[in-house]
C-alpha cells in the first residue's frame, strides 16, 4: 500500500512571498548555515499529518469539509525563530491579525482528525510561516540582532478564501508540494 506524504495548509499571498523572500536574500548575506524554505513551498501549516495511506485522506477531507469559517484578512507579521531568537533553529515570519482564525482553523482540525487517530501536538499551536531551518550554530549572532529588529516588521496582509490538503514529494532539490484537496472559505 503506498503511502502520501501530506499536510494541510494556508497558500500565501505572492506580493508577501516577495518579501519573505527579500529576507531570505538579507539572511543568506550573514554566511550562515540554513537551509531556505524554497519560494514556490512557502505556507502556513495547520496540521503535518506525516505518511498516511490513501483511504486515510478521504477521512481528513471530510473533516476539511465541515470547516464552516468565513474568509479573513490574514496579516504577515515580525520575524521570530523555534525554539527562541536567541538559540535559533527554525527561522519564521508571523501571523498578525488573523491569529485568532488560523488557531479556530487549527483546533477544529485538530479535533476531527483526532477522532481519525491522528495525533495532536505536544506543544501549544503558534501560526507561523516557515522561511528556513538552520543546521549549526555558525555566525547565529547576527541573526537574533536581525530577528530582534524585525520583530514587529508588517509583511503585508491577504484574504484567506481556502485551506488546501498537500501532498509533499521528498526530492534531493527540496520537497515538492502539490494540492490534493481544498476547501474554500463561505
Amino acid at each position: 500500500m503506498s503511502l502520501v506524504r501530506a499536510f494541510i495548509a494556508i497558500d500565501i499571498n505572492g506580493s508577501i512571498i516577495d518579501e519573505l523572500v527579500k529576507v531570505q536574500g538579507i539572511i543568506a548575506s550573514m554566511d550562515l548555515d540554513i537551509k531556505f524554505v524554497e519560494r514556490e513551498n512557502i505556507h502556513l501549516t495547520l496540521k503535518f499529518l506525516g505518511e498516511i495511506t490513501a483511504d486515510r485522506i478521504n477521512g481528513v477531507c471530510d473533516v476539511m469539509r465541515g470547516l464552516k469559517v468565513s474568509p479573513f484578512t490574514l496579516e504577515v507579521k515580525g520575524l521570530g525563530a523555534f525554539p527562541s531568537v536567541t538559540r535559533p533553529r527554525v527561522i519564521w515570519a508571523g501571523v498578525g491579525e488573523g491569529s485568532d482564525n488560523v488557531i479556530e482553523l487549527y483546533r477544529f482540525l485538530d479535533s476531527g482528525l483526532r477522532k481519525l487517530n491522528f495525533k495532536s501536538e505536544d506543544k501549544d499551536f503558534i501560526p507561523h510561516i516557515t522561511i528556513g531551518r538552520l543546521r549549526s550554530d555558525r555566525n547565529v549572532r547576527s541573526l537574533t540582532s536581525f530577528l530582534i529588529n524585525y520583530g514587529e516588521k508588517v509583511f503585508g496582509s491577504f484574504t484567506v478564501t481556502a485551506v488546501r490538503l498537500k501532498k509533499s514529494i521528498l526530492t534531493p532539490r527540496g520537497p515538492i508540494y502539490s494540492n490534493l484537496y481544498e476547501v474554500k472559505l463561505v
